[in-house]
């Protein structure tokens, strides 16, 4: 090229297909326009041609769009020429992308909080949800919330839900019997989606808490267990109440090195509150007789020590556990650790920064800063630096013009321990930039991120005067920015631009100078760009703590205009799992994060810079491509941060005390689920009434306002306390006429002991003949003592159990409740009607409960009627199908694993009216792959097997399963066209595979045994090649050109149902005979194969199948013989009662097929899925959603109970609502 300037040119080095790829153009002392022309092109052909023209000195992006006929390549190249005052042509290689692999940022994301992470029966469900915007402002838009069972079921529904605030509140009431197991509530608004998930399980809530504190570390000096013979570690113990008091119990603690507890010392000890145990290392690696000497030397690698601690109480014997605590062994008390700003650059100010700081993150002492810092550059004097009390020390590094030299530093901390002197040496490398002609620039951001809004301001250094520069901002790879700056030979300039809300959550700048000698450089780095939280809320109450039933305030404050969201919950519930709380990182998770610090490129010269950020460069400027790296890279040593221990509160006073007589009934685990608007000075006050629950409140929450959203960055606590009250402690259910224990513990923080009567008060429910049970007790300050009731409960149901304890100072009475279970084995009968709405009038569906048992078997209070209803069974199935769809591929059985279940798919969506344009399109294109896919695979002979010719025959069973599957599409996908001779070979060569007595015999093998399912050998072999000849027998009537196999194929089928008459058949084999006769039409037969199968049947509630031995063999272990449930099965039966249109009788299966289902909408096995999916789309045209009208339903029984349903509208269809009918 012409020495009359020079380009830059920046190319992406991976093109994205489908977007515009910038490409940064800038020209240097140029005299004239330069017009370039960038080519596309691969060998001799040219895909894209674009010109532009630069001016002189200035810079400028060219976007490039990759045509269509690149979707499937790979990589192209890149041709660039220059003509005008520079004139060139470069070439480079670009990869091409179908989509960009860089993190795309949400511009909005749904937040959603409740109360609690499980529950149990009889429990409310508190939800809030809220949208958010890039700039953390609710969105307004309306929310669809939508909650579902372990089941699938949806159970309630909200729609067009928006409030005020962006903030929806919603709650859902748990029945007395819900299903245990995972919920889920699905939140939508726009375009987002979310779910919640929750559990609902049995439980008891902790009363306590244990916490171990331990030292953080030892110092061995890495001389190993020798060292630490003398040494001694505390452990601390706490053990509290919910309340802050102590607990009285037995403590066990277990400390090992390590996790293989091969050196472990045990110690049970008495505790009160608080314990504290030496524990001499001696002791513990003496504690194992036998020493294991490992192969190699790590014996200076001591383990951690590991401390459990638990506490079980006296009163109750409830044992608590303490998160795991370990103690690190380090090699020496103090960490030095070294960063220097970037490689060093000669001519600009270079330093060094070194730390030295405690191994316990303790602030260091005057004893750890007695000896100066000694540091050393290469053969330079030693310098000594005084340790100031943060431990940092600067050092300024001198870089010599030489261009080959890095830098070797050696850093010598003197410290002392255990009255000896030790010494601690680190030596790492400094790099050296290396830079054309020395020409250096430093590019520095003086702040550690910028909001939207400010200016950010970029100060340039450099080490020779700077004609001109460029830079460049760029966001995910796309060019926000791309200026040229006129710098008039100065060795220091500023740039300044504006920071966006498009530049969230950070920024890659490029600058690149020319001297005035024309020598290159460049620098560059990432500046983070956020937006803060402006709105700000904290929370306090008018007092610390508070009585049962006494009126406190919540004083909420935050910013004007604001209105809050907060929360209480017993902190017995963190105890057991945390909630989910609206923190800092949720809100500012929408925009990547909080906001981290501005970093620099460490590279190592000006083309590894702009490599640093995806681009190559096209130049011609001289000596960049000369430029290497150094033999030697800066080492860095990181450590690990040490956990800090879990503090807990001091004993506070007592509270006065008053013989104040107030029954404790309240007991809530959620205490505040409450919201409020600040008034102009932003204070929300908040009055609630103390729960009667003693323990420690955890309060929390969110400020919603036109400043955005901000949540506490800190809960605040009140405790609910008194000096004297009690604990009832009884099972969460009991069985009727069951003597059980009531465990009543007494607590007496008054100053003064007392004698105490605890009393069993008499109700209904107790024999009515007994009077009050009494026992006295005598308690001392500060202690406790059980109280033990014996009782027996007669009635089912919810029942209430009484205690007063009364002291001559003060009184306590609590009233809590007992569910009591009637005795005996549960057992479910299940009645499915279909009420066919379809006028305006009136529809009656009269039917009688009839139980399967005599009377005189019936356990009395123990029948239950429960009426669910749904509008739209087969809604709860729809995700689940199209989340099986799949591109056919692999050999000729992985293909047909994906292809059956995508004509399923279709079939049953199209059934169902819900199959979509974009989905069909891509059934039909799987399909047809599919199709062409397997002919690869049949034999010349007709048959199938895995891999086609290359095995020596085809599979019967295989065989059967295409032609299955190829007669479906064929009926079911017009679209795709099915060859009629492919069915007519494979169906002739199964022709010879029967033998005279009608059996058919597998010839070949299947390689996956699981896509068989049941069918693979014996009398259920037969019976499935007799379903696909039935099946496509269905297909001869309407396709002429396999007319000819009419006859053989009857004669077949004929065959086959007389052999699988005349042998005895398992499980299995019935069920799928069972359909076959209902394909026959052969009713004598199918009433009894459903007689029998039925007297199988497995009935739990709203749900019936079967189940069958089967023999798990495996070879590792003898026999196995396990009883599990056989989707395949209750599938054939649900086939056969869709094909005789007996839709109440299949009802209970298809709920348990859709129970069954996994999370990606199929089962176990390949068979499995096709058999129940093939089911389903049977069943589907039989099921009349209730779309188009509005249905009210009521129940009466005859005794006049009435309940009615909510109506049933197209919007609450898919919900399904359930109701206990009261039983006389």
């Amino acid at each position: 090229c012409r020495d009359e300037g020079h380009y830059m040119i920046l190319v992406p080095r991976n093109f994205v297909f489908g977007k515009g790829n910038n490409i940064s153009v800038t020209m240097y002392k140029t005299t004239e326009d330069e017009i370039l022309t960038f080519e596309v092109f691969k060998q001799n052909e040219t895909y894209l041609t674009v010109e532009t023209t630069v001016n002189p000195d200035s810079s400028k992006f060219v976007e490039l769009m990759l045509p269509s006929e690149l979707k499937d390549h790979y990589s192209v190249k890149l041709r660039v020429t220059g003509r005008g005052a520079v004139g060139f042509n470069s070439t480079t290689s670009i990869w091409i992308s179908k989509q960009d692999d860089v993190y795309t940022l949400n511009t909005q994301a749904i937040q959603a909080q409740l109360d609690r992470p499980f529950y149990s029966s009889n429990e409310l469900v508190r939800l809030r949800a809220f949208g958010l915007n890039k700039n953390l402002t609710t969105v307004l838009q309306s929310m669809n919330i939508s909650v579902f069972d372990p089941n699938g079921n949806m159970l309630a529904k909200w729609t067009d839900e928006h409030t005020s605030s962006g903030v929806v509140s919603k709650s859902f009431q748990l029945s007395d019997r819900p299903i245990l197991g995972t919920w889920y509530f699905k939140i939508s608004q726009e375009k987002d989606e979310s779910f919640v998930y929750f559990s609902v399980r049995s439980y008891s809530l902790p009363k306590f808490e244990v916490n171990v504190d331990a030292t953080h570390h030892l110092v061995d000096f890495s001389m190993g267990y020798l060292y630490l013979l003398q040494d001694t570690f505390n452990v601390n113990v706490t053990a509290q109440y919910t309340f802050g008091k102590p607990v009285t119990g037995r403590l066990e603690l277990n400390i090992s090195l390590g996790h293989r507890n091969e050196h472990t010392i045990s110690k049970v000890m008495n505790i009160t509150g608080f314990v504290s145990v030496n524990i001499p290392f001696r002791q513990l690696l003496e504690s194992n007789d036998t020493i294991h000497v490992p192969q190699y030397r790590s014996y200076c690698n001591i383990p951690n020590i590991v401390i459990k601690a638990e506490v079980t109480e006296d009163l109750t014997q409830k044992t608590m556990m303490a998160p795991e605590t370990s103690i690190k062994v380090e090699s020496a008390p103090i960490r030095i650790s070294h960063s220097t700003n970037r490689n060093l650059k000669y001519g600009l100010p270079n330093y060094s920064d070194v730390t030295v700081k405690r191994a316990d993150d303790k602030p260091l002492t005057e004893n750890d800063r007695i000896y100066p810092l000694k540091i050393k550059f290469s053969e330079n004097d030693t310098k000594e630096f005084d340790i100031p009390i943060d431990g940092k020390v600067r050092v300024h590094v001198d870089v010599p013009e030489k261009q080959n030299m890095n830098m070797r530093m050696e850093i010598i901390y003197t410290g002392h321990h255990k009255g000896r002197n030790f010494e601690i040496k680190s030596t790492p490398y400094l790099s050296r930039y290396r830079a054309v002609n020395n020409t250096n620039i430093d590019a520095m951001v003086p702040q550690k991120y910028y909001k939207v809004g400010e200016e950010v301001h970029i100060t340039v250094n450099s080490s020779r005067p700077i004609s001109s520069a460029a830079f460049l901002i760029m966001k995910d790879r796309k060019t926000l920015m791309n200026r040229f700056v006129d710098v008039n030979d100065e060795t220091h300039f500023t740039i300044n631009f504006m920071a966006t809300e498009d530049m969230i959550p950070n920024i890659d700048f490029l600058i690149t100078a020319v001297s005035t000698e024309g020598s290159f450089a460049a620098d560059g780095g990432k500046i983070p760009v956020t937006v803060t939280l402006e709105n700000k809320i904290t929370a306090n109450f008018s007092a610390p703590e508070g009585r049962a039933g006494d009126d406190v305030t919540l004083n909420v404050h935050t910013s004007p205009h604001s209105t809050v969201f907060m929360m209480a919950i017993d902190r017995s519930i963190e105890l057991v799992e945390k909630p989910d709380y609206i923190t800092e990182e949720d809100i500012l998770s929408v925009i990547g994060g909080m906001p981290g610090s501005v970093t620099k490129v460490n590279a190592y010269n000006p083309k590894e810079i702009i490599r640093n950020f995806g681009l190559d460069i096209m130049t011609n400027f001289p000596g960049i491509e000369s430029l290497t790296r150094y033999p030697f890279e800066e080492r860095r040593v990181f450590h690990e941060p040490v956990m800090g221990s879990m503090y807990l509160k001091d004993d506070r006073p007592s509270m006065s005390s008053e013989n104040k007589k107030k029954i404790r009934s309240f007991f809530p685990q959620t205490w505040m689920w409450t919201e409020g608007d600040a008034d102009e000075n932003g204070l929300v006050p908040i009055t609630a009434k103390v729960p009667d629950t003693i323990t420690r409140w955890v309060v929390n929450g969110f400020s919603v306002g036109p400043n955005g959203v901000a949540p506490m960055k800190k809960p605040t606590e009140f405790y609910s306390y008194q000096p004297f009250f009690m604990f009832l402690n009884y099972p969460k259910s009991v069985i009727r006429d069951e003597s059980f224990p009531l465990k009543v513990s007494v607590f007496n923080y008054l100053k003064t002991d007392q004698e105490v009567n605890v009393t069993l008060l008499p109700w209904d429910e107790l024999n009515p003949e007994e009077k009050p049970i009494t026992e006295t007790v005598h308690i001392k300050s500060n202690r406790q003592v059980l109280v033990t009731f014996n009782i027996r409960l007669k009635q089912v149901g919810t029942q209430p159990l009484k205690v007063r304890a009364v002291s001559g100072e003060i009184t306590d009475e609590v009233h809590k409740y007992v569910l009591v279970k009637p005795e005996g084995i549960t057992k479910y009968f299940n009645k499915p009607i279909m009420m066919n709405v379809t006028g305006s009038e009136p529809v009656l569906e009269n039917f009688a409960l009839t139980l399967n048992d005599t009377s005189s078997n019936i356990v009395p209070d123990s029948v239950r009627i429960e009426v669910s209803v749904i509008g739209d069974l087969m809604s709860q199935v729809d995700a689940a199908a199209s989340g099986l769809v799949r591109k056919p591929s692999g050999c000729g059985e992985q293909n047909m694993i994906n292809f059956y279940p995508n004509v399923l798919v279709y079939k049953y969506l199209e059934a169902s009216n819900r199959l979509g344009d974009d989905l069909k399109a891509q059934l039909i294109e799987y399909t047809r792959h599919g199709y062409q896919n397997q002919l690869r695979y049949q034999h010349k002979s007709g048959a199938f097997s895995a891999f086609g010719e290359n095995d020596s025959r085809g599979s019967t069973w295989l065989t059967a399963f295409v032609l299955r599957c190829f007669a479906e599409a064929k009926k079911s996908m017009p679209e795709v066209y099915i060859d009629d001779n492919v069915l007519v070979k494979a169906v002739k060569w199964l022709f010879i595979r029967q033998s005279e007595n009608g059996k058919f015999f597998e010839v070949g093998q299947v390689l996956h045994k699981a896509m068989q399912g049941g069918a693979s050998e014996g009398t259920a072999m037969t019976a499935y090649v007799l379903l696909a000849l039935l099946e496509y027998r269905d297909l001869i009537d309407t396709h002429e050109n396999l007319e000819p196999t009419r006859n053989s194929t009857e004669v077949a089928i004929t065959l086959a149902e007389l052999y699988l008459k005349s042998v005895p058949s398992n499980m299995y084999s019935k069920a799928i005979l069972m359909y076959a006769n209902a394909l026959l039409g052969n009713d004598m037969t199918f009433e009894e194969l459903r007689a029998e199968l039925e007297s199988y049947a497995v009935i739990e509630g709203d749900f019936k199948y079967w189940k069958s031995l089967k023999i798990k063999r495996s070879w590792y272990a003898e026999d196995e013989v396990v009883e599990e449930a056989d989707v395949e099965m209750s599938a054939y039966v649900l086939l056969a009662y869709a094909k005789r249109n007996e839709v109440e009788k299949g009802l209970p299966i298809l709920r348990w097929l859709v129970k069954m289902r996994s999370s990606l909408g199929g089962y176990d096995s390949t068979q499995s899925t096709v058999i129940a999916l093939q089911a389903l789309a049977q069943f589907a045209p039989m099921i009349n959603s209730c779309c188009d009208q509005s249905v009210t339903i009521q129940v009466v029984d005859n005794t006049g109970y009435s309940y009615s349903f909510p109506t049933v509208t197209s919007e609450t269809n898919t919900i399904l609502y359930k109701h206990v009918v009261s039983c006389h």
